[in-house]
C-alpha cells in the first residue's frame, strides 16, 4: 500500500508493545486502525483520560495539505493535537483510522498520552483544545493590558469566587462612590 504522504509504501509494524499499524518505509508515517487502537487500550488495561494539553513542543506539521483515505479515498479531516502544538492528525471518520506523521507519533509517545489518542480525537477533546486556545488568547489580551497588576488581579478574582461576602464587595468596587448610599 503506499504512503498517503509520501511516494513510500506501508508495511505493518508494532509501533508499541502489542500495537500494530501500517508504517511508510520512507517518511515513517503512522496508519493507524483506531479498532485495532481501541483493542489495545482494552487489552492492556488502560485508562483513558481526560484530555491533558502537552508542555508547548514544536513540532512542525509533514503533511499540511489535504490528504485522503487510503480505504474509501475520503477526504481525511484534521484534529488538533493539543492546545499548543502546532500539529494536526489526519483522520477519516467512516473508516475509524488515522495518518500520524512520524513527529505526531513521537510527540504522542514522548508525552505519555498512547493511550489518550481517542479522547483527543473526540469532540469533548476537540472542544477541551480550542477552550484552552481560547483562554490562553484572552489570557495574553489580559497580560498585555495589565502589565505586571495581572496576577494580582487573577488572584483577587479567585479570593473574590469563594468569599461569602462576594456580592457586597462587588457592590462597594463598582459603586462611583460606595460611601454615598447607605450600606444594606
Amino acid at each position: 500500500m503506499q504512503c498517503v504522504s509520501c511516494e513510500g509504501q506501508l508495511s505493518s509494524r508494532e509501533i508499541k508493545q502489542g500495537l500494530h499499524a501500517d508504517v511508510c518505509n520512507q517518511c515513517a508515517g503512522v496508519w493507524l486502525d483506531l479498532n485495532i487502537y481501541q483493542n489495545w487500550v482494552d487489552s492492556t488495561g488502560m485508562i483513558v483520560h481526560e484530555s491533558q494539553d502537552p508542555s508547548v513542543v514544536e513540532v512542525a506539521e509533514f503533511s499540511p495539505k489535504a490528504l485522503f483515505c487510503l480505504d474509501c479515498n475520503s477526504l481525511l479531516h484534521k484534529y488538533r493535537l493539543s492546545a499548543h502544538a502546532p500539529v494536526r492528525i489526519d483522520r477519516c471518520s467512516p473508516c475509524r483510522k488515522v495518518w500520524l506523521d512520524a513527529a505526531e507519533w513521537q510527540l504522542i509517545e514522548q508525552q505519555a498520552a498512547t493511550d489518550d489518542l481517542l479522547s483527543v480525537l473526540s469532540d469533548r477533546g476537540q472542544r477541551h483544545i480550542r477552550s484552552t486556545e481560547t483562554r490562553d488568547r484572552i489570557s495574553t489580551v489580559y497580560r498585555q493590558r495589565f502589565g505586571e497588576d495581572y496576577e494580582h488581579i487573577v488572584q483577587l478574582r479567585a479570593w473574590l469566587e469563594t468569599h461569602p461576602q462576594r456580592q457586597h464587595i462587588m457592590a462597594y468596587f463598582n459603586a462611583p462612590d460606595p460611601y454615598a448610599a447607605p450600606v444594606k
